[in-house]
């Protein structure tokens, strides 16, 4: 219950200390097989390092290009979150972008970076990718994230409607 305290020429409501729950992100108890996640850099630390901050409801492949990235996406149909360094490749997440493009359910890419700054973002943001993610990683914003990123892939993947089938009531008339 609020309280009110009078001041000079007005009266305060305070409000009385609420703790708040953390929120938890994680993969949702309904997933029945762990997330497969892939990670693009050339570093085996920065791939460790994303790994760390993993439950065991997201399993990470570790590409050290893009190419070797999108061979992985390949061959395992159905990757939801690709995580790409901006750091050491700048263009390799561009890359990874428009090879991904080109897939039938295309992961969503993440850019990983030291150094997120504003142009990063807006350039990130305005060609299509994902988020961004400020290294060294935080557990509770990689989680929050990844938990995103594969909440919004799956919801686009059980919601689109098959292009090659025809709404009985869009059927024209004889």
């Amino acid at each position: 219950m609020a309280s009110r305290e009078k001041c000079d020429r007005s009266v305060a409501v305070l409000e009385p200390d609420i703790e708040i729950p953390a929120v938890r992100w994680s993969v949702p108890e309904d997933s029945a097989q762990p997330v497969e996640i892939v990670s693009v850099s050339l570093s085996d630390e920065d791939h460790s390092a994303l790994e760390r901050c993993l439950d065991w409801r997201w399993v990470l492949h570790r590409a050290f290009g893009p190419e070797e990235g999108i061979a992985l996406v390949r061959r395992r149909r159905r990757t939801p979150v690709a995580v790409c360094e901006a750091d050491a490749q700048p263009a390799a997440w561009k890359t990874m972008l428009a090879q991904l493009a080109s897939l039938q359910d295309p992961p969503l890419l993440i850019v990983s970076s030291h150094n997120p700054n504003a142009q990063l973002w807006a350039e990130a943001l305005n060609l299509g990718a994902y988020d961004v993610l400020a290294k060294p990683y935080d557990r509770a914003e990689v989680s929050r994230v990844l938990h995103s990123a594969w909440a919004r892939w799956k919801d686009c993947h059980t919601y689109r409607p098959a292009a090659h089938k025809r709404h009985p009531i869009a059927a024209p008339a004889a």
